[in-house]
């Protein structure tokens, strides 16, 4: 489990990554699996490398456990990972920041590879 508090429990995010290698462009899709005991609406935002790239967008997580896809941000020209590279020097670190209560917020941070085709 990534984060819990009394209302939530951010259980997993994973993170698909298609590459496009015609325009050169890696598309990052957050795919966050939750737990409420409530509906809870929250402000999440995503960076790469600490540059925001999805500006704040509004989640609502419903009571139950459920996924969430949140909107793909977009790498043109990122760098590639080749294959059985195992050096972590074209990493990626994203951070997914959820904001609730106001001004508490929480960041999920996590490292990707853009794989070469």
């Amino acid at each position: 489990m990534l984060f819990e508090n009394q209302d939530f429990k951010i259980i997993s995010v994973n993170y698909e990554i298609v590459y496009d290698s015609i325009l050169k462009i890696a598309a990052i899709t957050p795919v966050i699996q939750a737990s409420c005991t409530k509906n809870q609406l929250l402000i999440a935002s995503i960076r790469i490398d600490g540059h925001e790239l999805c500006p704040s967008l509004k989640l609502l997580l419903e009571e139950g456990d459920r996924g969430y896809v949140v909107p793909a941000v977009k790498i043109a020209n990122p760098l590639l990972t080749d294959p059985g590279d195992e050096t972590g020097s074209k990493d990626y670190k994203v951070t997914l920041r959820l904001h609730f209560s106001g001004e508490e917020f929480h960041d999920l941070d996590d490292r990707i590879k853009v794989m070469a085709p």
